[in-house]
């Protein structure tokens, strides 16, 4: 069959009445008696997804799926919608969903992410059974979606209007691909891969290969494989699809490009040997697919390995990683349990690692972390959780990166009396800690102290009746005799009615020879009228880097 490019005039989508219409390639396929296929694609005019439009109402059910743990929609929402089907074939039209359905899940890798999905079904009711051009062409049939053969003058190109097929998807929670099934047993279907959606004739024999095929063009984005109906030797630029190329295998490999990754494996249940086989997208020379026979080029043949990788990936656009978890809103003083809830595909787990300050946490690889066993120092730390599917159907580790990796971050700030802004200060550059003080309201109005050292306890320094967390060396010496000087400022004064103040300890820069060094501060409070100690607090780090 010829490519054809301007189709709109006989195009039942040219006749739609939404005023944001652009123009956009469908996907036709005709079944050889071989099994092979042969088509191309047409330019139709099709609605933007996000184009103003109103919810024709219908009834509509879930079949598998739903809504994700969290109460959130993480899933690819896959919605029926049926045309040609009266009132009395709504039974026929359950039928030809469930079946479909059943076979999509039998398929890869959309057996392995069934979980990943949410099915509905919409109960769209046509005036009259089947749809137009069926059985022959200039039968014309008065139904919801305008369904019909013929679309462009093309016998198996199956189009639907879209605006309308959106209208009634809408009934559904969500959408995220849209298949429309039209009650006709003639072979026949569509792929839209600019709208997410794909066409079939729900009693067809090969509805399922039919539907396979062209939600590889509408979910995963793949090109067709097959060599015929455009031009012997292809003269275009780099096709966009994932699975073809005008590279040889060590052309590929040389540029790292496309499927260079793949080549060389050689997995019979998924299409054999990974190379470069001449021949794709309609035309026979200068193109070429990566295995010599799949779905994309044949009926009852599996996807090919670097085609399923897009898939997957394409599904993580709309599925992330991390069903649920923790909330990241709040700041979480140290005390709590932390908790993702991962995906859950079938056949493998996904991969957690739970990290603090940014370096792994060695054996944090379950689902929940315990923040208070890390022990942590009473300044700001951001704990995260990286969830990472690693799914051998994926091998470009930039895929995985950006898709199949999902990182969810918390900021903690242990509850101590004494705390800091920051943890760490460089020799070279110097910085300021902020130090906060907060012995509680009962220690309102009393005297604090701020004292240091470079030693930090045991066995600590004996106040009165309490015991000060760091040692009395050379540095708490001076802290003691000067407070209020440099490096602490404001290590002298008076709590507030709450029991709280602030100080800072300041590290001169250029002092590179105390660096991997730390230095310790803890504060007290005394009465200030008999200047006994009323409080001890923690011993507060800073750690010296270069």
């Amino acid at each position: 069959m010829r490519l054809l490019l301007s189709l709109l005039a006989v195009s039942p989508l040219a006749a739609q009445s939404s005023p944001a219409l652009r123009e956009a390639l469908v996907y036709y396929d005709r079944a050889e008696p071989d099994g092979s296929l042969s088509g191309g694609r047409a330019r139709v005019l099709v609605p933007d997804r996000s184009a103003p439009r109103e919810r024709i109402p219908a009834p509509w059910r879930t079949l598998q799926g739903g809504v994700a743990a969290g109460g959130h929609s993480n899933r690819v929402d896959l919605v029926f919608v049926g045309d040609g089907y009266t009132s009395a074939q709504l039974a026929l039209y359950a039928n030809h969903v469930a079946l479909q359905t059943a076979n999509y899940f039998l398929e890869e890798p959309f057996k392995t992410y069934r979980n990943y999905y949410a099915t509905h079904a919409i109960d769209v009711v046509s005036s009259q059974s089947g749809v137009d051009h069926d059985p022959v062409q200039g039968v014309l049939k008065n139904t919801a979606l305008d369904m019909g053969f013929w679309c462009g003058g093309i016998e198996r190109l199956l189009c639907v209007n879209v605006s309308k097929a959106y209208s009634y998807a809408d009934n559904a929670p969500d959408f995220d691909v849209v298949v429309a099934l039209a009650n006709s047993s003639t072979y026949g279907g569509a792929g839209y891969p600019a709208n997410d959606l794909a066409t079939a004739a729900g009693g067809n024999g090969l509805a399922t290969e039919i539907l396979l095929h062209e939600l590889g063009h509408a979910l995963g984005d793949l090109a067709d494989e097959y060599d015929y109906g455009g031009p012997a030797t292809y003269s275009g630029g780099e096709p966009t699809e994932r699975n073809a190329s005008t590279l040889t295998a060590s052309a590929l490999a040389a540029q790292f490009k496309k499927w260079h990754l793949w080549l060389g494996t050689n997995d019979p249940a998924y299409d054999g040997a990974v190379s470069a086989f001449q021949g794709a997208v309609y035309s026979q020379f200068g193109v070429y697919r990566p295995t010599n026979n799949s779905l994309m080029r044949n009926l009852g043949r599996p996807f090919n390995l670097p085609s399923i990788e897009s898939i997957v990936v394409e599904i993580y656009k709309i599925v992330d990683p991390i069903e649920t978890g923790s909330g990241t809103a709040q700041t979480y003083t140290g005390s709590e349990t932390l908790f993702v809830d991962p995906a859950d595909p079938i056949g493998h787990s996904l991969t957690v690692q739970w990290k603090l300050d940014g370096v792994a946490i060695p054996g944090a690889t379950g689902p929940t972390l315990n923040l208070a066993a890390l022990g942590l120092e009473p300044w700001p730390h951001v704990v995260s959780a990286t969830v990472v599917d690693p799914t051998a159907f994926v091998k470009d580790p930039a895929l995985r990166a950006a898709y199949l990796t999902q990182t969810r971050s918390f900021n903690v700030l242990p509850a101590a009396a004494l705390s800091g802004d920051k943890g760490k200060l460089s020799t070279a550059t110097g910085g300021a800690q902020a130090l906060s003080l907060d012995a509680g309201a009962a220690h309102g109005g009393e005297l604090y102290l701020v004292l240091g050292s470079l030693d930090p306890a045991p066995p600590g320094t004996s106040a009165g009746a309490f015991t000060l967390p760091i040692d009395a060396d050379g540095y708490f010496a001076f802290t003691l005799a000067y407070p209020n000087q440099a490096p602490l400022g404001a290590s002298l004064g008076v709590l507030s009615a709450a029991g709280k103040a602030s100080a800072s300890f300041t590290l001169p820069a250029g002092l590179g020879s105390f660096a991997g060094q730390s230095a310790y501060h803890a504060f007290l409070t005394l009465d200030p009228s008999a200047l006994s100690v009323e409080f001890a607090s923690n011993a507060l780090r800073v750690e010296f880097t270069p």
